[in-house]
């Protein structure tokens, strides 16, 4: 029997204040408006409020967008991470799945969907995050080591959760999960995220396959131009990205606060190591880990280690590119070589020799 004191903290967080997004045109599963799907506004709602407006039947997305547009390009935040147990089988039931140690501990709602049967069991669960996660990679990583450790029981995925209004749901406002929690949550294997042993402390991953060049290209015809002035300040503006962007996810691990040292340090070294695998001749893992380490105040050795692991996992998982920098007197060439075309195929030479 819950204690007086666990009641009135429950009670308490329950009017706590998230962002997501919420729909009104769904009612258990049906559209009830004219194009239901493109119903889903950002609100700032309770938990509480939440709660209601799924167990009466209504349609929600964890993510907040800024409209209701729901594209990635519009992702502003999530704080709810969801798992869909829609496959029907043994053990994916309400009670089933609020009795696992792991959900009677995070999970903030447990309720069965509209076409649920005891036979065929479907469910969703809903978990809330201790902090807001401001990039749509992390909440899908996170969403992904979670469904993997439920993966006996085949969690689907989807983008847009329906509400029920049957009333055999569970709910706990006292749940909260911890990312330090998703972070030990077993990893999920990649068939191309295969690591090398362990360099500078961190594993490497194998050396991408390397293609065969492309056929060479004839020499331009009339008035080549040297680039190398061009191609040296554009290296200069590309070393110079890298290590200022290093730099700012280092200047926020220091400044983190108390309570979500964790957390920052997972999301800024993984930006820092996805910037090391796309210019590794500018910044090396060995050096991110080690700046990350002398960076993460207030953490211990085996805990800094530990979500620096995970953070690499997730740059490894999640590559990223690059922007392309294009120096002005390329663009100046481009217009000139409009009007004249032997000037035109000599650029385009220089383009693809020297980007």
């Amino acid at each position: 029997m819950e204690s007086l004191e666990h009641r009135n903290q429950a009670i308490s967080r329950s009017y706590t204040k998230i962002k997501c997004g919420t729909s009104e045109a769904f009612l258990n599963d049906v559209g009830v408006w004219r194009k239901p799907t493109t119903h889903f506004h950002p609100r700032t709602i309770s938990l509480q409020g939440l709660v209601q407006h799924v167990t009466s039947g209504k349609a929600f997305v964890p993510n907040y967008y800024t409209n209701s547009a729901m594209r990635r390009e519009y992702f502003l935040s999530s704080q709810l991470l969801v798992l869909d147990f829609a496959s029907g089988r043994r053990g994916n039931g309400v009670k089933s799945l609020a009795a696992d140690p792991f959900n009677k501990e995070y999970a903030l709602l447990i309720y069965p969907a509209v076409d649920s049967d005891p036979r065929k069991p479907k469910t969703r669960v809903i978990y809330l995050l201790s902090e807001a996660c401001d990039q749509f990679e992390m909440a899908e990583f996170y969403t992904e080591r979670l469904a993997y450790k439920f993966a006996s029981r085949r969690p689907s995925d989807s983008s847009i959760f329906y509400g029920s209004s049957r009333r055999d749901y569970v709910v706990n406002y006292n749940a909260v999960l911890p990312f330090d929690v998703l972070l030990n949550l077993p990893e999920v294997p990649r068939k191309n995220a295969e690591l090398l042993p362990s360099v500078g402390g961190l594993p490497k991953p194998i050396a991408p396959i390397i293609l065969p060049p492309p056929p060479p290209i004839a020499p331009p015809i009339a008035r080549p131009i040297p680039p190398s002035r061009l191609r040296k300040a554009e290296n200069d503006r590309r070393i110079s990205y890298v290590l200022a962007a290093h730099e700012s996810n280092m200047a926020e691990i220091r400044l983190a606060c108390v309570g979500n040292r964790n957390a920052t340090l997972a999301m800024a070294a993984g930006k820092s190591f996805q910037l090391s695998s796309a210019a590794a001749d500018v910044l090396t893992h060995t050096q991110v880990e080690a700046d990350a380490t002398r960076a993460a105040i207030g953490l211990g050795d085996p805990e800094i280690r530990a979500t620096l692991m995970s953070a690499f996992r997730f740059a490894v998982a999640q590559p990223r590119e690059l922007p392309q920098f294009v120096t002005p007197g390329k663009r100046n060439r481009k217009k000139k070589a409009d009007s004249d075309p032997d000037l035109s195929q000599a650029s385009a030479v220089q383009m693809v020799m020297f980007s």
